[in-house]
């Protein structure tokens, strides 16, 4: 046993905060113990590659800590899709750890505090789902598989996490059950694609909800995001596992595109009609569950009708959230060498009008909430002082009470609305 302080700055997705805690509990298996900046003794840096932006911010860290005198990890998605840039910015690095190689974890920090440096390990290997790591939130995230079936043009992740390997249901819901013995009131079940789990193993995702909605215990669960390629296959099975009592009536279902021939040319495997055949059927049984997408402007080829098509859509199908991406070459993605680049102001522009749009949709949405009575959790501290708590459509609402505490459940009365999210009270 090895005793210290480790510190751990993640960047990206719920699978990376996963992750995170994968990484943290085996550190704590070898007697460390989490610290903050300043006093850790190792630090830990969880990259994420998936947009430009995301890793001009991930290197720009990597350059602040490269100076300080304490070792380096640099784990996360940004090795296998930039190691050069990594190498540049961070020549102290003591070691270098991809996804695939978690499990070795410990016998790489008994490496470095032996005085090794420059390691680069890159396995294909599986972690293990069972983390050590305490809960002191109260939300619990489930990877339920590792990589995807995808082949997306513009994506580069699938080089980091590899093809699908799905966790069992059986060691799905051991994990999701002690999280809930240990206070967890909300689970996530996160992956590259929610959709693709159990292809690999002869099930499916609705049939791994239903078994989890059956868990003993107070908890909800949400979704995470679903391509809808995968989707569309168990349309009907996944609509019913969402009838569960413990299910947020929540879905993210990303678009990327409103046009079927920049889907094409992404390499998406649907069409618009099936996606929102998939939406209509959702809210068919579900009419009042939060729908959630994204979209890429600009992708390489795309005309200003082909980019009206996208607005179209989402005017058409009305979705709560729209995460908006401005297209952007990544390395080792087949649309790098797309032709038909667009200009990055006419992005810009198109992004800006997208996101006018979304916020007036996103308004009214929010607005058919006002003045809705009843329950939600705290789930989680505001940014503001406050609390955020999530009712059955896993909306957000913020609470301006210092009384509060994470994991109790309220009535709730809702007051007012912004874009993003809901204003309540106390009605209980």
């Amino acid at each position: 046993m090895t005793s210290g302080k480790i510190y751990i700055e993640t960047f990206g997705c719920s699978l990376n905060l996963a992750d995170t805690e994968f990484l943290a509990g085996e550190l704590l298996k070898k007697g460390f113990t989490v610290s903050n900046l300043e006093e850790a003794d190792v630090i830990i840096v969880n990259t994420c590659a998936v947009k430009e932006p995301t890793e001009r911010k991930v290197l720009n860290y990597l350059r602040k800590i490269n100076k300080l005198s304490k070792a380096k990890i640099i784990a996360g998605c940004l090795p296998k899709i930039n190691l050069d840039d990594i190498k540049k910015a961070i020549p102290s690095f003591n070691a270098i750890v991809t996804p695939s190689a978690y499990p070795r974890i410990g016998e790489i920090i008994e490496l470095i505090l032996k005085g090794e440096k420059g390691l680069v390990v890159d396995d294909n290997l599986q972690p293990s789902l069972f983390r050590d790591f305490q809960v002191k939130r109260k939300i619990g995230i489930i990877p339920i598989s590792y990589g995807c079936l995808s082949e997306c043009a513009y994506c580069c992740v699938r080089l980091a996490r590899g093809r699908l390997r799905s966790y069992s249901i059986n060691q799905i819901v051991e994990y999701a059950s002690n999280l809930v013995n240990r206070g967890c009131v909300e689970l996530w079940l996160t992956a590259q694609d929610t959709a693709a789990y159990g292809f690999d193993i002869n099930t499916d995702l609705s049939k791994l909800i239903t078994t989890v909605n059956d868990i003993p215990g107070e908890f909800k669960v949400r979704i995470g995001m679903m391509n809808p390629k995968n989707a569309y296959r168990i349309t009907s099975s996944l609509v019913d596992a969402f009838n569960g009592g413990k299910i947020y009536k929540f879905i993210h279902l990303p678009v990327q595109s409103g046009d079927d021939e920049i889907l094409k040319y992404m390499n998406r495997g649907y069409t618009v009609d099936s996606f929102r055949e998939i939406i209509t059927k959702f809210r068919e049984k579900h009419p009042n569950i939060t729908v959630s997408t994204d979209i890429i402007v600009g992708f390489p080829g795309e005309s200003e009708k082909q980019f009206e098509n996208s607005l179209k859509l989402v005017e058409k199908i009305q979705p709560d959230i729209v995460n908006i991406s401005r297209y952007g070459d990544r390395p080792g993605a087949p649309s790098i060498n797309f032709q038909g680049k667009i200009k990055g102001s006419i992005i810009k522009k198109r992004s800006r009008i997208l996101t006018e749009l979304v916020k007036r949709i996103s308004l009214e949405k929010n607005s058919k909430w006002l003045n809705w009575t009843g329950e939600a959790t705290i789930v989680e501290e505001a940014v503001r002082n406050g609390y955020i708590a999530r009712n059955y459509a896993y909306k957000p609402i913020f609470l301006k009470n210092s009384s509060l505490k994470l994991g109790e459940k309220h009535i709730i009365r809702v007051i007012d609305y912004k874009p993003g999210y809901l204003i309540g009270e106390l009605a209980d």
